[in-house]
């Protein structure tokens, strides 16, 4: 789960990839993939860790193709 701690913290981080993310989670979700669901809360902390990390990526299985989250996050529907 993505938190406020994690991107305010002072951490030194090179990669964040989002994957197999939002089946343990309460709540109404919007679903990215088979295997990425998230709620709005989530997606919400998602937009603010890609504003700090631009190179964040968007992978559910390591298997499949790495996209870059911000592009993700614009094909969204709410």
């Amino acid at each position: 789960m993505i938190t406020k701690n994690f991107y305010s913290s002072e951490l030194d981080i090179e990669l964040v990839n989002i994957g197999n993310a939002g089946k343990m989670t309460d709540g109404e979700k919007i679903t990215f993939s088979k295997e990425v669901m998230l709620t709005q809360e989530e997606i919400d902390h998602l937009e603010t860790l890609v504003k700090l990390y631009p190179n964040t990526e968007f992978q559910p299985t390591p298997a499949m193709e790495k996209k870059l989250a911000v592009n993700i996050l614009k094909n969204i529907r709410r």
